[in-house]
């Protein structure tokens, strides 16, 4: 999810000859809606997106999930024709759980998934970080008002966490490896370090 570390780990690996596939950057590539304007590709689709209440968000949510679909299609023809000797780390979205069973299940035949966890008691702070940094994304009808919410704020203030722990929940279920929060944030954990954690915390 956003914030646990997955495109810090992604750059370290091309760093040391991985081929890098960022998938927020291909996912904006394919979203021809999306406006032309300088700033990283996530900050650009958060911007496109808008929050849950915002008008045109649920067409926005359809076209970017159309658009995650195809390039995780891309990504798994790109993976199977890769030759075996050539690293790749694949820097994925945190909707990526969203792309169906079906296609989960390719993708998860030809890639390791390392599941980087952040703890619940991390929702307030990731909470603010979305605040302040949007990011795009995808709510999958989990924004739902409450009788007593005043705003639109309040009842975004529930919903995130529920949303992220909803997402905890399934990404644990689907990876082959998860790596918590505290680990990767060891003071000189170098890439070594990070492929040995990843390899031998399989899940039971």
């Amino acid at each position: 999810m956003s914030g646990a570390g997955k495109s810090y780990w992604s750059h370290k690996l091309e760093a040391h000859g991985y081929l890098r596939i960022g998938c927020d950057d291909r996912i904006a590539d394919q979203l021809h809606a999306l406006p032309k304007q300088s700033g990283s590709s996530t900050r650009r689709m958060a911007d496109w997106m808008g929050l849950p209440f915002n008008p045109g968000y649920a067409e926005a949510e359809r076209q970017y999930m159309a658009c995650e679909v195809a390039v995780t299609e891309g990504i798994c023809e790109l993976l199977e024709h890769t030759p075996a000797e050539q690293p790749v780390v694949i820097d994925t979205t945190g909707s990526m759980v969203y792309v169906g069973e079906a296609l989960l299940h390719r993708f998860k035949s030809l890639a390791m998934l390392v599941y980087l966890s952040t703890p619940p008691e991390s929702s307030e702070q990731l909470y603010e970080s979305f605040l302040n940094d949007p990011k795009p994304i995808v709510w999958q009808g989990r924004f739902t008002p409450r009788p007593g919410e005043k705003t639109n704020e309040a009842t975004l203030a529930r919903c995130l966490p529920e949303l992220l722990e909803s997402r905890r929940r399934d990404y644990s279920a689907l990876a082959n490896h998860h790596l918590d929060f505290q680990t990767l944030r060891q003071p000189g954990l170098e890439v070594q370090d990070f492929l040995h954690l990843a390899t031998s915390k399989a899940v039971a």
